[in-house]
């Protein structure tokens, strides 16, 4: 069986099921913050790794680091209905 069965009386509300959700903070001067840091970035020394996987990860890395510290996440509370 993969579904139970609940019985409720008659006029009986449930709370509204609250879920956190994690948003990127994309105001504006965040933003922009993240594109000259993007731009100020050395990518020589990611780039010359002798493996694609290696050169791939440092690019990966290099761009999720800029975000985390541009463009952070906020927690915030999400009711699903």
């Amino acid at each position: 069986m993969d579904h139970t069965a609940v019985i409720l009386s008659a006029g009986r509300e449930l709370k509204p099921v609250c879920q956190k959700v994690r948003n990127s903070d994309n105001r504006k001067n965040r933003k922009k913050y993240f594109y000259l840091a993007l731009a100020g970035e050395s990518w020589l020394s990611g780039l010359s790794a002798p493996d694609v996987d290696q050169t791939l990860n440092n690019l990966d890395t290099g761009i999720h680091n800029h975000m985390g510290r541009s463009v952070p996440l906020q927690d915030s509370a999400d009711v699903i209905s």
